[in-house]
């Protein structure tokens, strides 16, 4: 997979969350990427290892850029 798009309607986009994926059809969810508000919101919730750079195809980083309030409606999220 190379983008995902999420467009949150009517509603601020969130603070602190996880983008999870599953390989047996919704089984079972591990997580694919984490979202903050900050680096330190990134360690905090996920880990010091979350502010790591990729390494392999299974590496699980945190983004802060997605995570802002602003725009109150119509934020995209945007992962690859």
């Amino acid at each position: 997979m190379a983008y995902v798009y999420i467009t949150m309607a009517n509603s601020p986009r969130p603070g602190v969350w996880i983008l999870e994926r599953s390989t047996n059809f919704g089984k079972t969810y591990t997580p694919w990427q984490y979202f903050a508000d900050s680096r330190e919101e990134c360690a905090k919730f996920f880990g010091k290892a979350s502010l790591n750079p990729i390494v392999k195809d299974d590496s699980v980083i945190c983004e802060t850029k997605f995570s802002k309030v602003v725009p109150l409606e119509n934020g995209e999220v945007s992962s690859h």
